[in-house]
């Protein structure tokens, strides 16, 4: 995804990546034994969700903030959302924000 970005980048575009998560994904309010369904192959997992989370919200973190930075260094604008949020607020204070740095 990000080689992608940087190719249009540096094709002259001008690109904005809008990284929305479920606010589940964000915040992981579970607690003792959950089945996780992964998307693609439809595995299950039944995880102690409980044990799982300062793991999972860490490795979430780190995701985040590689794609920020990876993002920061190609010139390409990085906005992190989740579906708690918004959407039309979010991209009103995104471009607010984008104006007032140019």
């Amino acid at each position: 995804v990000l080689q992608a970005l940087r190719q249009l980048r540096h094709g002259g575009h001008d690109v904005i990546l809008f990284h929305i998560l479920d606010e589940a994904e964000v915040a992981f309010p579970f607690d003792g034994l959950y089945e996780f369904e992964e998307p693609e192959s439809h595995d299950r997992m039944e995880i102690d969700a409980t044990a799982m989370k300062d793991d999972y919200l860490q490795e979430l973190n780190a995701f985040r903030e590689r794609y920020q930075a990876e993002c920061f260094q190609s010139g390409i604008d990085y906005v992190p959302l989740d579906t708690s949020m918004q959407f039309d607020k979010a991209l009103m204070e995104y471009l607010l924000t984008r104006r007032s740095r140019r």
